[in-house]
């Protein structure tokens, strides 16, 4: 954590000193915080070239949400995901859910609820502002089940 945090500020005075930087890097989050300018590149192909905000610009029309229960969901997730129809549910973990697409408000509605009817309580319900790994996976199509295995299974 230290080195990383190192590394990040190295990079970071480099820059401000006006070097140019080139990072290849498979953690977004990292990304966004060091880069001026992000090329995405899928089978060695650029296929987007943008800042980190143009990038994420690309997924505002399509709303997140996240829900944290308070106990496991997974093997409701099914259930879950009739509930929340025109949308895309993803597990991340055994209390939460990330929730893509869809009407904020009557999403909400839904959850409240899945939770009533259920008996399984909530923690938290947060709109999310898209990421960088948001944009990533709507650029370059990759599930976000398969990114998620791909990062060690969150």
């Amino acid at each position: 954590m230290v080195a990383s945090q190192s590394l990040r500020n190295l990079i970071s005075n480099l820059h401000n000193q006006g070097l140019t930087i080139f990072l290849t890097t498979h953690y977004l989050e990292e990304a966004d915080l060091l880069c001026d300018r992000i090329v995405i590149l899928v089978k060695g192909k650029i296929i987007k070239i943008g800042t980190p905000e143009e990038l994420k610009r690309l997924t505002e029309e399509r709303s997140v949400i996240e829900v944290t229960f308070t106990e496991d969901v997974r093997t409701l997730m099914e259930a879950f995901s009739d509930w929340v129809p025109e949308t895309e549910v993803i597990s991340l973990g055994a209390e939460k859910v990330r929730i893509y697409g869809g009407n904020p408000p009557g999403i909400f509605e839904k959850i409240f609820q899945f939770s009533i009817d259920t008996g399984i309580g909530l923690k938290s319900v947060n709109s999310i502002k898209p990421s960088l790994e948001d944009a990533f996976m709507k650029i370059t199509g990759l599930n976000p089940i398969v990114m998620a295995v791909e990062k060690g299974g969150k």
